[in-house]
């Protein structure tokens, strides 16, 4: 890959020299942290919440109520604490859908019964539901709470009609909770709620007890830290949002000084980072995301490699195969494998193993791949 250095000498009419067209170390840190983040965002979020600061009365609250819902809805939560006092007993518990990182207050009035407990959760629950995607979902499409009929009446209780945000999380909780009631105030949201409801193919995969136990073990895995949770979510969100930044760049850079290969990186960098940060929306946006990640790879390897237009095409086919298959196949299969053989450990160990090494390993098999069964196989021998 053609650092941003090199492109400006090439400019200037300066030779770059082979090794400077090298990555560099912070090059190949970054790649490797995309690599390893986000490919992530192609599978539905499975890893339960990790919780803080919960009585064992209350984490077994928390679980049962977590249990009920949807996978794909629990995934949308990455931790929730419990505070003994957050300044005010109205205050009964806040989301923060950036991060999915929802705070109940127990000293809150009403939090000591089950019924309280249970609707404050399912409520914060639905403002995570309401950013799926997080911050890149956010930024390129919105939350379903911005779209009709949510932040218009009629309203299912005097708070829903407050703000849009809080129409979409008054609904959730009583479309979980109390559909009957939703149906009769406005059976348009109820509606609307129920389509949201429907999963996809690999969602519905996912409700397996191999998945959903699998995911429960990981959550409660990383409570051994707080930061490292909070880190795994940002990273994942900051490398889609870097890779769409380095996308755009390339293209332009690339198109400027007549680099067909860098406009090209950039483009497919681009298109992967949107499809990963709207891949909520729909299914096939996450395989796409993972091919065009894949085929880049591809690229970036037939280049360094010197390969013709021949090879490189076929380079970046493998590894856009490749990836997708790592990416998506080698997770669910580890995850599967791994809790068969040691149950939920094994199964979260299984997932984290997958997901890190998957989608780089798949591209970098197909690209090898594709560059070996279409190189020039040389003159033959006067005996042959």
């Amino acid at each position: 890959m053609i650092t941003d250095a090199n492109g400006l000498k090439a400019l200037a009419g300066h030779p770059v020299s082979a090794k400077a067209a090298e990555p560099d170390k912070l090059e190949k840190a970054v790649d490797l942290v995309r690599d390893v983040f986000i490919p992530q965002a192609a599978l539905p979020d499975i890893v339960y919440p990790s919780i803080f600061g919960a009585t064992p009365g209350e984490r077994a609250a928390l679980g049962t109520i977590l249990d009920s819902l949807p996978l794909k809805d629990v995934g949308t939560v990455s931790t929730i604490h419990v505070s003994p006092d957050l300044g005010d007993p109205g205050l009964l518990g806040y989301c923060r859908p950036a991060l999915g990182s929802i705070n109940l207050n127990r000293t809150g009035y009403d939090m000591d019964t089950a019924g309280q407990f249970r609707y404050t959760l399912v409520h914060e629950v639905g403002h995570a539901v309401d950013a799926p995607g997080r911050i890149p979902q956010m930024l390129l499409k919105g939350s379903p709470s911005a779209e009709q009929p949510f932040g218009q009446g009629p309203y299912v209780t005097d708070y829903a009609s407050t703000l849009p945000q809080e129409d979409f999380a008054e609904s959730y909780a009583h479309h979980r909770l109390a559909p009957e009631r939703l149906e009769q105030v406005s059976a348009e949201k109820a509606r609307a709620l129920r389509e949201l409801d429907k999963p996809t193919g690999l969602e519905a995969l996912m409700e397996q007890p191999a998945f959903r136990e699998s995911g429960k073990a990981l959550g409660q895995m990383l409570e051994v830290t707080p930061w490292l949770r909070w880190g795994a979510e940002f990273l994942g969100q900051a490398a889609i949002l870097t890779t769409g930044v380095s996308g755009v760049s390339d293209t332009i850079q690339g198109a400027a000084t007549g680099d067909s290969r860098r406009a090209l990186s950039g483009l497919m960098k681009t298109g992967a980072a949107t499809g990963f940060a709207l891949a909520f929306h729909h299914p096939v946006l996450a395989p796409a995301g993972l091919a065009l990640l894949g085929a880049d790879r591809g690229l970036q390897k037939a280049t360094q490699a010197g390969a013709g237009v021949k090879q490189t095409a076929a380079a970046m086919t493998g590894a856009g195969i490749g990836g997708v298959v790592g990416g998506m196949g080698l997770p669910l299969g580890l995850t599967w494998a791994g809790y068969q053989a040691a149950g939920p450990v094994g199964g979260a160990v299984g997932l984290v193993v997958g997901s890190v090494v998957g989608h780089r390993l798949g591209s970098s098999l197909g690209a090898k791949a594709g560059l070996a069964l279409t190189a020039d196989p040389g003159p033959k021998s006067a005996g042959g």
